[in-house]
């Protein structure tokens, strides 16, 4: 069956669209060549980095979005070709990076961190009456799917829904398979939402729709350099993307401990391996890579026009094609594209040196290149606008970027919620504005593009971070400073039992609770914020050796920061779960089974907190410690494990489709009869050693 043939019935108990997307028309022969790494991440509320080849570790987002272009009616490199060039791919992944803005890479994190519930009420609630709206308009649309091992994107061209048992069927172009039929199942259940490819089922945990836009018209905002040295220099793009990673003069924080004013050349989007071009002709003057030199493999041409000497360097390189004294001509393949020397993701820095020129800030000869290159995108004119400040902020709503400050300036660009902006000026001045009403802040989107924004409607990075439900407390005395690490100054001085609310995403701070060299932003009771060191704090409010006794979970039970059913759960714990108790045996003994009753305990994943002690026992539960008589069960799709054996239990664990499950009971020979059955169970443990309830009509005696 051909792709564009997947029967779509319709009846009176049925509702169905069905967009003008065809996956031959639109779609590609080929599929995403492995794994890419574009080397673009975002930075994080509370510190560290979110790295796009984390979400998307291949090109098929860029592709899905590519065929939405073609179906738009836009030219696509390699559009029907069997294999995709290099001018396919660069459009692919400046697609790609197009489509993970800070605001929706965000969103889909947080997706992949959800539980199954959340996910699937989230399908349900949100993102399936959306798609169906715009099915419904004519408008295919690119779906993120979350999945149990990651993340795929496909394109939604349909779909079918059945009033009567509440079931919805997508039909879906996945470019990972080409020539594959593919389509989703919605269910009213979590375990009821599937990808179907073939004869391949995958247990989908839920998805997301994403927003398109066309590709955008190569016009950048941002006011050019001086044109020194005449217009003798005229230099080719030396890459085949015109995309700008960062400019020259840009993040003068970063450069300053390096004697620099600012950014000293152009960083030109390249992904691995992308052709590197000699910008003009002339003499290579070296070809290597010189030991601890930040450039990394690089090469150097000396050129001369008019009169005119000049230089330029292109660096990071991972191979090149000239050596010294060779003369080359503009446009001849040097090199490629890639991350060596002091580089944090693949792309090409170019430098330019006139000789007898002189820019403030930077060593002599060094000037912008962007005015000298060939066919570089108009600039639009902005006035009077500053140099970088260094302060980050985002926006807090959809917001108006103008050209001029007020609101009755031309409107640039309609920025999303969530937006990062590099502001400009000086950082006093611009941190005395930020949130305030009345007030403009000059500033510098991610693509270039400059303007101006109303500063009411942004927050710096600190202000940004929203309180959390994680609460920790310090290891005896410690101290809250402005900053996070000891050089910064000391705010205040915090004791054993000072709750403190950990700023940011709960999940991400808990993975550096108790970790050296980590820091936490926190507020304290009275409202104050600032750092802790996050190896001097733990997540309750006792820190006691264990007591020697050893108590179980009833069942599955949470464990808890605080003796409270509203307190934040570290984890889920089942009966199989031997836990330590902190606090004096005797005493924990007499609050086992008592309702209102709360033991710290210890788990054996090093998990410390607080469980309900009238959900404890001092007992073995039934279900034994060790997988019996060697019983293995094999996965028919990917599945999850749960706390007990419920749909609406808990997910905490999984096994992939045809991985083994070590039954834990303590009847093998019953387990064994329930392999195949709807509506049984089985404990298991997967590969990785999580044990949890599995749905036994996933599982099979033999792997498929």
């Amino acid at each position: 069956m051909k792709p564009d043939e997947i029967p779509f019935r319709g009846d009176r108990s049925m509702a169905f669209s069905q967009t003008a997307f065809n996956e031959i028309e639109h779609g590609f022969r080929f599929a995403p060549p492995g794994e890419v790494h574009l080397g673009v991440g975002y930075p994080l509320p509370g510190g560290g980095e979110l790295n796009l080849d984390q979400l998307a570790p291949d090109l098929s987002l860029g592709m899905c979005y590519a065929a939405l272009d073609r179906f738009q009616g836009l030219a696509v490199p390699s559009a029907g070709a069997d294999v995709p060039d290099g001018a396919a791919l660069t459009y692919f992944a400046s697609r790609q990076l197009e489509a993970l803005p800070p605001a929706t890479a965000l969103r889909l994190m947080a997706g992949g961190l959800a539980d199954d519930r959340e996910l699937y009420q989230g399908v349900s609630r949100r993102e399936l009456p959306k798609l169906r709206r715009r099915l419904a308009a004519g408008r295919p649309a690119v779906l993120a799917l979350i999945l149990v091992e990651g993340n795929r994107f496909v394109v939604a061209s349909g779909y079918e829904s059945d009033r009567e048992t509440h079931t919805t069927r997508l039909r879906v172009y996945d470019p990972t398979r080409p020539g594959m039929p593919a389509e989703i199942n919605v269910g009213r259940l979590p375990q009821g939402m599937t990808l179907r490819q073939g004869d391949e089922v995958r247990v989908l945990r839920g998805f997301l729709v994403m927003e398109y836009h066309q590709p955008p018209q190569p016009v950048l905002t941002r006011r050019a350099g001086p044109m020194l040295g005449g217009l003798a220099i005229s230099l080719r793009w030396p890459v085949d993307s015109h995309r700008v990673n960062q400019f020259f003069g840009e993040n003068p924080e970063s450069y300053r401990p390096f004697g620099l004013a600012g950014h000293e050349g152009l960083d030109l989007f390249a992904l691995s391996g992308a052709n590197v071009y000699a910008a003009a002709g002339g003499v290579v003057t070296q070809a290597s890579h010189p030991e601890g030199h930040p450039y990394g493999l690089q090469v150097r041409i000396r050129h001369e026009a008019q009169g005119v000497v000049f230089h330029t360097i292109y660096a990071h390189l991972s191979e090149v094609f000239v050596r010294a004294d060779q003369t080359v001509v503009a446009g001849e393949r040097i090199g490629l594209a890639d991350n060596t020397g002091n580089s944090f993701g693949s792309h090409l820095h170019l430098t330019l040196k006139i000789e007898g020129q002189q820019t403030p800030g930077y060593p002599a000869g060094i000037v912008d290149p962007w005015p000298y290159l060939q066919d570089s995108p108009p600039v639009e004119p902005v006035e009077n606008l500053p140099l970088p400040s260094g302060v980050s902020v985002f926006t807090t709503v959809e917001l108006n970027l103008r050209a001029a400050p007020g609101t009755g300036a031309e409107i640039r660009a309609l920025l999303p919620a969530g937006e990062r902006l590099m502001t400009l000026g000086e950082a006093p001045e611009v941190r005395g504005k930020i949130g305030q009403e009345g007030a403009w802040l000059a500033v510098q989107t991610a693509s270039g593009k400059a303007g101006f924004v109303a500063a009411r409607y942004v927050q710096n990075l600190d202000q940004s971070l929203p309180p959390g439900d994680l609460v920790v407390y310090p290891v005896g005395s410690v101290n809250l400073r402005a900053g996070p690490s000891q050089s910064f100054e000391v705010l205040a001085t915090l004791g054993s039992m000072d709750p403190l609310g950990v700023l940011g995403e709960s999940a991400l701070m808990l993975a550096r609770v108790g970790k050296p060299a980590e820091w936490l932003p926190v507020q304290t009771e009275n409202g104050l914020r600032g750092w802790v060191a996050a190896w001097l704090v733990h997540r309750t409010g006792q820190w006691l050796p264990a007591s020697g006794l050893v108590v179980y979970p009833a069942g599955a039970v949470n464990l808890r920061a605080r003796p409270a059913l509203d307190a934040n759960v570290l984890t889920v714990l089942t009966s199989g779960d031997a836990l330590e108790v902190l606090e004096e045996a005797d005493t924990a003994r007499r609050k086992i089974g008592q309702a209102g009753e709360w033991v710290n305990v210890r788990s054996a994943q090093g998990f410390s907190g607080y469980v309900a002690a009238w959900l404890l026992q001092t007992t073995r539960p039934a279900v034994p410690l060790q997988p019996g008589e060697g019983l293995t069960l094999f996965a028919t799709a990917d599945l999850n494990l749960r706390a007990q054996a419920s749909l609406q239990s808990p997910r905490v664990g999984g096994v992939f489709r045809a991985q083994p499950l070590k039954v834990v009971e303590a009847d093998p020979a019953a387990a064994r009869l329930k392999a195949g059955q709807p509506g049984q169970w089985v404990y298991g443990e997967a590969p990785d050693g999580t044990r949890g309830w599995a749905a036994a009509w996933f599982l099979s005696l033999a792997p498929l």
